[in-house]
């Protein structure tokens, strides 16, 4: 299943698994990194396979922090 989402043209989004026990207490950070995808237009796509053969599992929470290419991060 490919990834998608919308930032700023250029940016590198690097996209992760959340951690379910850290999102219960209200603070959802990454845990398992897929990877990076760079913005082309308005869009960025990440696609299988994921970094380090991580398992994407249906109901899986995601978090994305992109980056510009002058560093600035969101």
């Amino acid at each position: 299943t490919a990834i998608s989402g919308t930032a700023s043209n250029g940016d590198a989004v690097d996209v992760y698994i959340a951690d379910m026990a850290a999102c219960a207490a209200g603070i959802c950070q990454g845990k398992t990194w897929l990877g990076t995808a760079t913005t082309t237009g308005p869009t960025w796509q990440l696609t299988p396979p994921y970094a380090n053969n991580a398992p994407l599992t249906a109901g899986a929470l995601l978090t994305a922090i992109a980056t510009s290419p002058t560093g600035n991060s969101s």
